[in-house]
């Protein structure tokens, strides 16, 4: 009896400190999310918010954006801008998807024949007539 309560308890006390370090690394976590926020939310600017949150092959694009937005201070160009951005963006990412996707399709073609060369010579089946 005493034996199984020694052990109750270490199993116990595992627990909470198994516990306790999930919680610490979540809350850890939680404080990242929270400065990624902030820092997010002073930097922008819903009026500017469009030229100074633009992304480099995209703020080429969004150069001619750049003088009516700073000059007018509006927000309904100011997420005009920033919307043309992200579809310029979304139409890269769906490009390098087309151009990769040939590339990956003969990639798990090779991957078959090379799974079938490998069963077709280690097979330990004998072989059936009929």
């Amino acid at each position: 009896m005493y034996l199984f309560r020694v052990l109750l308890y270490s199993v116990l006390s595992a627990m909470f400190v198994n516990r306790y370090k999930d919680v610490y690394l979540n809350i850890d976590a939680h404080k990242r999310f929270n400065i990624i926020k902030m820092k997010n939310s002073l930097a922008y600017d819903k009026y500017v918010g469009g030229a100074t949150l633009s992304f480099f092959p995209i703020n080429i694009v969004a150069l001619p954006f750049l003088l009516p937005i700073m000059i007018l201070r509006s927000s309904r160009l100011s997420e005009f801008a920033l919307k043309v951005q992200y579809s310029i963006m979304v139409v890269l990412y769906c490009m390098l998807l087309i151009l990769l996707l040939p590339v990956a399709l003969l990639l798990l073609y090779l991957k078959m024949v090379a799974n079938q060369v490998y069963v077709s010579f280690n097979r330990i089946r004998e072989d059936y007539r009929g």
